[in-house]
Parts: structure tokens; C-alpha cells; sequence
């Protein structure tokens, strides 16, 4: 209710100061509204405090996984700490989506928050190696850029948020957190869906990359297969597309038009791409269910497979690669 109330607030208040204008890599020819990003997530964010406050705040309602501020340990710490990061990294996507902050600044503000969340007291560092603790620091800094590639057009981004956050909950891993900002999506997403008149910016796809990437964590300490299953669409995409580019000696930090779902939005349209991701998220989500009683291995060579052949497809869409001129 309170993203429902704030979208049209702050799509009025700043209305001349958060336009995205049309670029050479925009899928859109008018200048819109990129509040989205504000408006749900200071929604999320002030639910998440008060749940935090009346004792109600988790992010995975597994028992059998570590919970930040569970019963178990009677502790809020962890989730104070969650919760900064999350800040954080909300703040610096606005900074950007106001000023256009440099990308080194950028990088620096988003390891800023996935430290505060991740190595805060009582927070992953009490459960992870100090190698494992610094692949983790770096995965969830790329995961929370994935997104920010991957928000391209228009639901997108909003519709994987909110599948990986439904996928987690299915498992026992969302808390109420995560389902407080899956319902933010939900309404943010009726003013996303084709043609948008609303979009996230950086600040929506920087928390939701953060946040999801969090929970993907949780599931990462019991079930490392399924943490890299579920988001294959995201990040197999942008993987690809980085790996090609760097192998055609382009330069990987610049903005371009040359992911795989880019591709299916110029010859496709946003809907049929919309269409797309959701049909083959439900696929994966059968594989994940299928899979959750395999042996280890099995369920390792499943994902594995799983990620080669959707890698293949989307090379040969045209992933890393301009699209040929017409």
C-alpha cells in the first residue's frame, strides 16, 4: 500500500529531476519517469524497519539456515547491519539516478553496502571461510550489477526480482523482508509493464540486486546448486555478454546495446520477451523442484547443463555482439 501511495507522489514531486531521456541504448523513444527505484524502495525499506521494531524482521524463514535478527539468537544485529547495506547501496543507485555519479565512485559506495551486510557483526562472517567470505563479498557486488544490466526494458528486471523472490519463498527462504519487496514489485511492476511509464533506476535495481543477491546467499550455505539455478536467465545473460566482449577486445565498462534479451526486445518486442522470461523461469522452476531430492552431483550436473545450453542459445542470438545492420 505505501509503494502504491509514493509512486504517483514522487513521479509528480520529481517529475523534471528523475527523467531517463532516450540514449543510443534505450529501448525507449520518450523521456520517462525513473521514481520507480525511490518509491518502492523507501516503501521496503520503512516496512522492513518497523518489522525490524515490532520484532517481525527476518530474511529466510528457514529455520535450519542462519536468520538475521532470528528468535534463536534473540539478536537484531545482523538485520541493523542488512539493512544499512541495503541502504547503501539504495542511496548510491539514487545519487546516480539524480547526478550521474562516475562508475569508480559507484563500485565503491555498492562495496560499502555488501560489507556493511556481509561482514557486519553477527552477520555471513560468523558462518563462511575467509576465502569463501571473500568470493561471497565479490559475487553479490557482480549480482547487484547484473541487475543493472539486466534493466534494460520495460518489466524485466521487475518480473525476475519478483520470480526469484517467489522461487525463495517456495523453498522456505524468503522472510518477511523479502516478501514485503515482492509485493512491492507487484505494484510497482502495473505501472512498469509495457509501455512503462515508470522506471526503477538505478536505485530499484541496485536494492533489488542487493536484497535477492542476500537471500540467494541464504540458499547458497544449504543448497550451492540451487543459488546458481535460479537466476540463470540474469546472469548467464550478462556473463555471456561480458565474456564475448572481452574476447572482441571491446571495452567491457561501457554501455551498449548487446545483451541477448536487448536482441529479443528489437526483434520481438518487450511483451514476447516478458512472455519468454516468465515460460522459462517456470521451466527452471520445475528443474529446481525436480531436482531438490537428487544427490549432489546430479544436482550440480543439472545446473551445469542447464547454464551450456542456455549459453548456447544465447550466443547465438546474438549475446556480446551488435546487432547487424538493416
Amino acid at each position: 500500500a505505501l509503494t502504491a501511495i509514493l509512486i504517483p507522489l514522487t513521479m509528480r514531486v520529481f517529475s523534471h529531476r528523475l527523467l531517463d531521456h532516450p540514449n543510443h541504448r534505450s529501448s525507449h523513444s520518450v523521456p520517462r519517469s525513473r521514481a520507480g527505484g525511490l518509491a518502492f524502495g523507501l516503501a521496503w525499506l520503512l516496512s522492513s524497519a518497523l518489522a525490524l521494531g515490532l520484532d517481525h524482521f527476518s530474511v529466510s524463514q528457514n529455520s535450519r539456515v542462519w536468520l538475521l535478527g532470528s528468535q534463536e539468537s534473540g539478536s537484531s544485529i545482523g538485520a541493523i547491519w542488512f539493512l544499512l547495506g541495503a541502504a547503501i547501496i539504495w542511496c548510491n543507485g539514487l545519487l546516480d539516478d539524480f547526478f550521474q555519479v562516475p562508475a569508480r565512485y559507484r563500485i565503491l559506495l555498492q562495496a560499502l553496502g555488501v560489507a556493511a551486510g556481509i561482514l557486519g557483526p553477527d552477520t555471513f562472517r560468523e558462518n563462511l571461510h575467509p576465502v569463501l567470505l571473500v568470493l561471497v563479498f565479490l559475487g553479490l557486488v557482480y549480482f547487484i550489477n547484473v541487475f543493472n544490466f539486466m534493466d534494460g526494458t520495460d518489466g524485466l528486471a521487475a518480473s525476475e526480482g519478483i520470480f526469484l523472490l517467489l522461487a525463495a519463498f517456495l523453498f522456505g527462504y524468503a522472510g518477511l523482508s523479502m516478501q514485503l519487496l515482492a509485493v512491492g514489485l507487484a505494484v510497482f511492476l502495473f505501472w512498469n509493464l509495457p509501455r512503462a511509464k515508470l522506471f526503477m533506476g538505478d536505485a530499484g535495481s541496485n536494492l533489488i540486486g542487493f536484497v535477492v543477491g542476500y537471500v540467494l546467499l541464504e540458499i547458497f550455505l544449504e543448497r550451492p546448486a540451487l543459488a546458481f539455478l535460479l537466476p540463470v536467465f540474469f546472469t548467464t545473460d550478462t556473463t555471456l555478454t561480458l565474456l564475448v566482449r572481452l574476447f572482441r577486445k571491446q571495452p567491457f565498462y561501457l554501455a551498449h546495446r548487446q545483451h541477448a534479451y536487448q536482441h529479443i526486445a528489437r526483434r520481438s518486442g518487450h511483451r514476447p520477451l516478458l512472455a519468454l522470461l516468465w515460460v522459462g523461469n517456470l521451466i527452471v522452476l520445475m528443474l529446481a523442484l525436480a531436482g531438490w531430492t537428487l544427490p549432489a552431483a546430479w544436482m550440480v550436473a543439472l545446473v551445469v547443463s542447464v547454464h551450456l545450453i542456455l549459453a548456447f542459445l544465447l550466443y547465438r542470438i546474438g549475446a556480446g555482439r551488435p546487432a547487424p545492420e538493416i
